[in-house]
């Protein structure tokens, strides 16, 4: 989950041990009512407890987030910002890149349909 203060973002996991993570995002960017950006991305934990994370920015057609990375396939929460023409989407997975780079693709379905497939790398520059 995202939690903003004070107008300050952090993103937030927590295990079901109670064990957590939190770190400082950027305030959402802006975007292309259809694109999206990757404003985050990494690693966590080792062996069996890895685990790989990413955060990005989604124009307001955008409906649903598909990550494919590393044979696991996972979709992104989304969440529009009412007050915004943009949202956050968000998304982890286990065992992903030690190194906490996104090798797979993103595929992003938009409002009327549509959808488009992007390489996690092109989005890392």
């Amino acid at each position: 989950m995202i939690i903003t203060r004070y107008g300050k973002a952090a993103y937030c996991l927590a295990g079901s041990d109670g064990s957590g993570v939190a770190m400082a995002v950027d305030p959402v960017a802006e975007v292309p009512t259809d694109g999206i950006t990757l404003d985050a991305l990494g690693a966590r934990g080792s062996g069996s407890a890895r685990f790989s994370y990413a955060v990005g920015s989604m124009g307001s057609d955008v409906k649903e987030i598909t990550v494919r990375d590393h044979g696991r396939t996972v979709h992104a929460t989304v969440r529009q910002i009412r007050s915004l023409s943009r949202g956050r989407w968000t998304a982890w997975w286990p065992n992903g890149d030690p190194d906490g780079s996104l090798t797979g693709t993103l595929t992003f379905t938009l409002k009327d349909g549509t959808t488009r497939t992007v390489d996690g790398a092109s989005l890392m520059t």
